[in-house]
C-alpha cells in the first residue's frame, strides 16, 4: 500500500517511486499487480524528492537540433518534428541570418549586494539585458572590460574580487588573499590592468585582469579609500576617501599625487565617473545627497543635482548621467551638462552601483596598448609616457624587463648555508655551502660588493664567498650571539651578545673589535642596521620585550616598540618604505622607523623565527621548516616558497640583492 509517494519515474515496463513514510525507493509493473509484487530497492532513506532511471535507452531518437546544434549559435528550439528555430539568451538578439546572436552593445549594468543585473538603457523598456549573476555576498563596486565581455566586482564580506562573463559563464575569483574591505574597482582597458581600493588595508593596488602581477601603487596617506576610476588615455587615476573627505588624483603608477577636492565642499564622496569625451570628472556626495563635477585638474567645481535620497554608483554615457538610488530602488538619469530632465527606472531590488556597458566607454589607443613593451605591468603616467613595473624582482636597466635571476634567498641552516630562488617552487643555481660547523643557532648577513656572506658560528663569526670559497674566521670573540648585521658602507660586522647585553663590532678583516653599545641594553636578540644613516635597531628580551634604536656611536638610545610583545624573534628594515618589520610568535608587524604607525601585517602564521623584506614582499621562516612569502603591506597572497625538510632547520633568512645595499636608493638623514 502506498503511504506518501513523492518522486516517480518510468522505464520501459517498470514504474519507480520514493515513499517518505516508508523511507525507501520501490518499483512495480506499470500494468499493475499485487502488493506482494512491489520490489524494495533501498530502505532507510530520508525524504527522497526525485527518482530517475539513468539509461541511454531513455534518450533515443533524433531531431533537427541534434547535429551541430541545428546550426544555431546559442539555442536551438524545435517547433515541430520538421522545423526548428534559433534563439538567443538574455543580452543578445538574433542576427539577420536567423542563426547567429548579436550582443546588445549598450545597456545598464547594475549591482545589488548579492547579484549583478543588466537592463535596457531605455527607461521605457523593462527588458532584461542579461541573465542575473548571483552568488555574491556584499558587492561594493562593479566595472567591465568590453572586448572580452568580462564583468568585475568587489565583495567586501567575502573579501575577494571576482570576474564573470556577461553571459554568466566562467565565473572566478581573481583576488582572494590580502583583502580586508575591498571597495572601488576600475578597469584599465588599454593596459589590461585592474585597480582597486581597500578601506581595510588602506591601500590602492593594481594587477593584471586575471589577478596576476599584483602591485601596490599607493600605500600611505589613505584612511578610508572608496571609489576609484581611471583615465587610460591621460594616464590618470582618481579616487575618493572618507577620512578626511576628499578626492585625489595621481598618475596611474601612483606618482604625481595631489588632492583636488577637500574641506567644506565635500562630505562623503561615494561614486566617481569620467566623461572621456569631455574630460570631466563627476562624483556623488552621499552625505550631501548631490552630484558634482569638475575638470581633470580639479577646477570648475560645481553642483549638478541636489536633494537626492541615497545616491551611490555613477556612470556617464552620451548626453546623460546615470546613478543608482538605493533608498528608492531606482536608477535615475539627467543631462550631464546641467543636471536637468531627471528621469527614473524602477527596479525590484536596491542598486549599489551602476555602469553603462558599452564599447563607446572604452575607446582604444594609449601608451600601454600591447602592454607598452613591458615585461610585467605597464602603468601610464601621461598621454605620452608610461612606466613599466615589476610585481616580483626589480626593473632592469632597459626599464622594460624584470630582474630576478641575480637575486636570491639565503638561508642559514643548522648544518649549511642554502640558496633558494625568489620564484616559488624553483631552485636556485647557487650551490649550497656545506663546509660549516653544525650549530643550533645561526644568523647571517651579506656584503653584496664583495660577494661575501657573514654568519655566526660560535665561538666565531665566519665569512665565505657566495660560491663557497674563502671560508675564514672574522673574529673568535663570540659567546652567545643573538643577531648579526653588516655595515656595507664602513665594512663592519655588528652582532648582539645575549649574555653580556652588548652590541659589538668588528671590521671585515677582523681588526678594530669594539663594544659599540652597552648602556641601556638588556639581553639583545635580533639586529638590523641602516649604514647610510648610521642607525642601529635591535630586539630585547630583558625585563620586558621591546624594540630599541640608537646611533652607531651609542647615543640616543630610544624605546620604539614597548607594549604587546610576547616573544619577538626576527627583525628587518624596509629601506625604501622606511619601516621596521618584526615577528612575534604568530604575528608579523611593522612600524615607521620612529616606532609610530604600528600595524599588524598578518596574524595567522605559524610561529616565525626570522624575516626579511624585498620589493613588494616579506619573506620568513617558521618552526615547521617552511619558507614563506606574502605581500608586505597586508600579508596578502601568502605563498610557500619551499619546505626545508633536509639538512637541518632553517634559522635565518635574507635576500641577496644589490637593491638591499645601495645608499642611492635610500633616504639618508644626517646623524647628530
Amino acid at each position: 500500500m502506498l503511504r506518501h509517494t513523492f518522486g516517480i519515474s518510468l522505464f520501459e515496463n517498470t514504474l519507480y517511486w520514493s515513499d517518505w513514510i516508508k523511507k525507501g525507493i520501490f518499483s512495480a509493473s506499470k500494468f499493475g499487480g499485487r502488493k506482494e509484487d512491489i520490489q524494495v530497492h533501498r530502505e532507510g532513506l530520508q525524504y527522497v524528492y526525485c527518482v530517475e532511471v539513468y539509461s541511454s535507452r531513455r534518450q533515443i531518437g533524433a531531431n533537427l537540433c541534434k547535429q551541430n546544434n541545428g546550426g544555431c549559435e546559442q539555442l536551438c528550439l524545435m517547433k515541430n518534428s520538421n522545423s526548428r528555430r534559433c534563439a538567443c539568451s538574455m543580452g543578445f538578439s538574433l542576427g539577420k541570418d536567423q542563426t547567429s546572436c548579436d550582443a546588445i552593445n549598450n545597456f545598464l549594468l547594475y549591482a545589488t549586494s548579492k547579484a549583478i543585473y543588466g537592463t535596457s538603457i531605455d527607461f521605457k523598456d523593462s527588458t532584461s539585458a542579461m541573465n542575473p549573476i548571483a552568488g555574491m555576498s556584499n558587492i561594493n563596486s562593479i566595472d567591465f572590460f568590453y572586448n572580452s565581455s568580462w564583468i568585475f566586482y568587489s565583495d567586501d564580506r567575502k573579501r575577494n574580487i571576482g570576474r564573470v562573463n556577461r553571459d554568466g559563464t566562467r565565473k572566478m575569483i581573481i583576488i582572494s588573499t590580502g583583502l580586508r574591505r575591498p571597495q572601488g574597482i576600475a578597469v584599465d582597458w588599454v593596459g589590461m590592468n585592474l585597480y582597486w581600493t581597500d578601506s581595510g588595508t588602506d591601500l590602492i593596488e593594481v594587477s593584471r585582469l586575471n589577478g596576476s602581477s599584483r602591485h601596490v601603487i599607493i600605500s600611505s596617506g589613505l584612511s578610508e579609500p572608496r571609489s576609484i576610476v581611471v583615465h587610460p588615455g591621460r594616464g590618470l587615476l582618481y579616487w575618493s576617501d572618507w577620512s578626511p573627505p576628499r578626492i585625489e588624483r595621481s598618475s596611474m603608477d601612483g606618482s604625481f599625487r595631489q588632492v583636488l577636492v577637500w574641506g567644506s565642499k565635500i562630505r562623503r564622496p561615494s561614486g566617481l565617473t569620467i566623461d572621456y569625451d569631455q574630460d570631466i570628472v563627476y562624483w556623488v556626495d552621499l552625505r550631501r545627497d548631490s552630484i558634482w563635477n569638475m575638470d581633470l585638474n580639479g577646477g570648475n567645481q560645481k553642483k549638478l543635482v541636489s536633494r537626492l535620497k541615497q545616491p551611490l554608483g555613477l556612470s556617464v554615457f552620451g548626453e546623460l548621467l546615470y546613478w543608482a538610488d538605493r533608498n528608492k530602488n531606482i536608477i535615475q538619469s539627467a543631462y550631464k551638462t546641467n543636471g536637468t530632465n531627471i528621469k527614473q527606472k524602477t527596479l525590484l531590488t536596491k542598486p549599489r552601483d551602476v555602469q553603462v556597458f558599452s564599447s563607446e566607454r572604452q575607446s582604444t589607443g594609449g601608451v600601454c596598448e600591447a602592454n607598452g613593451g613591458c615585461a610585467d605591468l605597464c602603468l601610464a603616467i601621461s598621454s605620452k609616457r608610461k612606466r613599466c613595473a615589476c610585481s616580483l624582482g626589480s626593473l632592469s636597466s632597459d626599464k622594460r624587463s624584470c630582474l630576478s635571476t641575480s637575486n636570491f634567498i639565503i638561508l642559514a641552516k643548522t648544518t649549511e648555508i642554502k640558496f633558494n630562488s625568489l620564484v616559488p617552487g624553483k631552485t636556485s643555481s647557487q650551490k649550497e655551502i656545506t663546509d660549516v660547523t653544525p650549530v643550533m643557532r645561526r644568523q647571517l648577513d651579506f656584503d653584496f660588493d664583495s660577494e661575501t656572506i657573514f654568519f655566526t658560528s660560535p665561538p666565531a663569526i665566519k665569512a665565505v664567498k657566495i660560491d663557497g670559497s674563502g671560508l675564514r674566521n672574522v673574529t673568535l670573540d663570540v659567546i652567545n650571539p643573538g643577531g648579526i648585521a653588516v655595515d656595507w658602507v664602513a665594512k663592519h660586522v655588528y652582532w648582539t651578545e645575549i649574555a653580556f647585553s652588548t652590541i659589538n663590532r668588528v671590521h671585515f678583516n677582523g681588526s678594530s673589535f669594539k663594544v659599540a653599545l652597552k648602556q641601556g641594553i638588556n639581553h639583545p636578540r635580533a639586529l638590523a642596521i641602516i649604514p647610510c644613516e648610521k642607525k642601529i635597531y635591535w630586539i630585547e628580551w630583558g625585563r620586558r620585550p621591546c624594540i630599541k634604536s640608537a646611533w652607531f656611536n651609542g647615543m640616543f638610545v630610544s624605546d620604539l616598540i614597548t607594549g604587546s610583545l610576547v616573544y619577538p624573534y626576527g627583525l628587518t628594515i624596509d629601506y625604501m618604505e622606511e619601516k621596521i618589520y618584526w615577528t612575534d610568535e604568530r604575528i608579523i608587524q611593522s612600524a615607521y622607523l620612529n616606532g609610530t604607525n604600528r600595524q599588524t601585517i598578518t596574524s595567522s602564521i605559524r610561529p616565525a623565527l626570522a624575516l626579511t623584506v624585498f620589493g613588494e614582499f616579506i619573506y620568513w621562516i617558521d618552526w615547521h621548516s617552511t619558507v614563506m612569502r606574502a605581500n608586505k603591506y597586508n600579508g596578502g597572497n601568502p605563498v610557500r616558497m619551499s619546505y626545508e625538510v633536509a639538512s637541518g632547520l632553517p634559522l635565518d633568512i635574507n635576500v641577496y640583492a644589490k637593491e638591499r645595499q645601495d645608499c642611492k636608493l635610500i633616504i639618508v638623514y644626517a646623524s647628530p
